[in-house]
């Protein structure tokens, strides 16, 4: 676990917002950043679909799934 020290400047308003919503405390900001990286991996992972589907790239069978899953595990577990 890594410890990130930020400082930033908001306006009045959205401060005071920002406060009554129980946001500017650690647990609040955490929350915050792994919500916007579950929204960016599923942006991510749309925009890939749209582009296999662009590139009519035929969908794989389970079993080519489970083989890419066991490749990704493996290494995975080199790391």
């Amino acid at each position: 676990m890594q410890t990130v020290d930020l400082k930033i400047t908001l306006l009045d308003q959205v401060a005071r917002e920002a406060r009554e919503a129980g946001l500017p405390t650690e647990r609040g900001i955490k929350r915050l950043i792994e919500d916007a990286i579950r929204r960016e991996a599923g942006t991510k992972l749309l925009d890939a679909m749209r582009q296999l589907r662009d590139a009519r790239v035929p969908p794989l069978t389970e079993d080519e799934i489970a083989a890419e899953v066991a490749a990704v595990r493996a290494r995975r577990r080199r790391v």
